[in-house]
């Protein structure tokens, strides 16, 4: 459900917004964070809401596959080996690893 971006943003499947609205949503805290009014998160849910109920009337094809809201995550990888190996050595020698112990 989750795409990592390079901005400072995820993207979130139509499919995990679609089942996550409900009638009773307050979506006015969308528009008090400046984040997330800038990435216009709320302009996006309303696409993807009219899109499928023109899907479900209409059987017109949906355009947006995602939504992109504001995250402070930073994309990576988690890398584990033996001290005395030799990828161990490799991997603290290489000046690309951001090591964070």
């Amino acid at each position: 459900a989750l795409v990592s971006t390079q901005s400072t943003g995820i993207l979130i499947s139509r499919d995990e917004v679609l089942g996550r609205l409900q009638s009773d949503l307050d979506f006015d805290i969308l528009d008090s964070k400046p984040e997330w009014k800038q990435m216009n998160v709320l302009g996006q849910i309303e696409v993807v809401q009219r899109e499928e109920t023109r899907r479900m009337n209409l059987q017109i094809p949906c355009g947006m596959k995602y939504i992109a809201i504001p995250s402070t995550m930073i994309g990576g990888i988690t890398l584990f080996t033996h001290k005395d190996t030799e990828n161990h050595k490799a991997i603290m020698s290489s000046e690309e690893v951001f090591l964070k112990v």
